[in-house]
């Protein structure tokens, strides 16, 4: 109701309340849509980083990971939360196939092909 008035300021207020009560995951991503509604690339980033530090599972990365090629539109973000998958999770997490077959796509979108290759013989 507050984003319909145009009272920004509130309904993050509101967000960041919820976010109190750790909600699943479709919270989060609310909080990052309205952030991305509102044009604040920097705010929707913040709150993906401390979902995927509140949730650290290989599905919070992903989505990070996802949200930061399309949405946000950072090639960069993007490649490093998934090095920092790799690396920050659980080995029963991070050795997900999901994992390394989505890092791989990324790479191949991306033109590179060798790194692509690089991430097939670790997975």
């Amino acid at each position: 109701m507050e984003e319909m008035v145009g009272d920004l300021p509130k309904c993050r207020a509101v967000f960041e309340r919820w976010m109190e009560w750790l909600p699943d995951d479709n919270g989060w991503l609310s909080y990052v849509r309205f952030e991305s509604r509102c044009g604040q690339w920097d705010k929707a980033r913040s709150v993906m980083e401390r979902y995927a530090n509140e949730y650290p599972c290989a599905k919070a990365f992903l989505k990070f990971a996802k949200w930061s090629e399309y949405e946000a539109k950072d090639i960069a973000l993007a490649r490093k939360v998934y090095e920092s998958a790799l690396v920050e999770l659980e080995p029963e997490e991070s050795r997900q196939a999901r994992v390394f077959k989505q890092f791989t796509s990324f790479e191949e979108r991306q033109g590179e092909y060798e790194r692509a290759r690089v991430i097939y013989k670790h997975a």
